[in-house]
């Protein structure tokens, strides 16, 4: 499937809802995946099965329990999502002093915030795994590694330096990650019921299109 990246945003905003995060964090989301799918278009895959992993489990329970460094979840399994938002959420704190995270799910999402708060106080930031690293201005972004797990992710502030930008307005995804993205959007849309055919929506009890 070939998408915008408004496409995409859109997407990404109603298959969050229907996991179950409220409207306000969907829109973080989607604005933040647009960012990171221009850079890094299979950054949806990761989303679809972190959206999996985590359906049917409460947003408390992967998100962290303090603003303290090391975040930790309740759960042992901190959703790169939460996390993500929380970090937009203290980007003015952020220093030379690494904030630290611990077992994070699907921890290449982190990026797409990083260029959020990054581009949010005008710096440079670097996120570090055991086994990977990515560097953000919030305008280009360099990655590479092994982005399936981590332990422990840092996030510090590090010197300027020349990033590579996103060239691309369009993006190609898998179909059976459309599907599932598209699946959870649906979950949002109410069940056609006599009542709400009668108060309006719909044809109502009489088609005569």
């Amino acid at each position: 499937m070939n998408l915008s990246l408004n496409e995409v945003e859109a997407l990404v905003k109603k298959a969050c809802r229907g996991s179950g995060l409220n409207w306000g964090a969907s829109a973080e989301v989607g604005r933040t995946m647009r960012w990171l799918v221009g850079h890094q278009p299979d950054a949806l895959t990761d989303l679809t099965q972190l959206l999996h992993n985590n359906d049917q489990v409460s947003t408390a329970a992967v998100s962290p329990g303090n603003l303290l460094s090391p975040w930790l979840a309740a759960s042992g399994h901190l959703s790169p999502l939460m996390a993500g938002l929380s970090l937009c959420d203290v980007a003015d704190q952020l220093s030379d002093e690494p904030l630290y995270m611990e077992q994070v799910d699907s921890p290449r999402l982190l990026i797409g915030f990083l260029g959020r708060a990054a581009s949010a106080r005008a710096l440079t930031l670097a996120l570090v795994t055991e086994k990977a690293t990515a560097t953000t201005d919030g305008v280009g972004r360099a990655a590479a590694g092994d982005w399936a797990t981590a332990e422990r992710v840092q996030v510090r502030v590090v010197a300027p330096q020349p990033l590579p930008a996103a060239q691309t307005s369009r993006v190609t995804i898998d179909r059976p990650t459309f599907e599932a993205l598209l699946a959870f959007g649906e979950r949002t849309y109410a069940p056609a019921t006599e009542q709400s055919r009668l108060s309006g929506a719909g044809a109502g009890l009489s088609d005569n299109d």
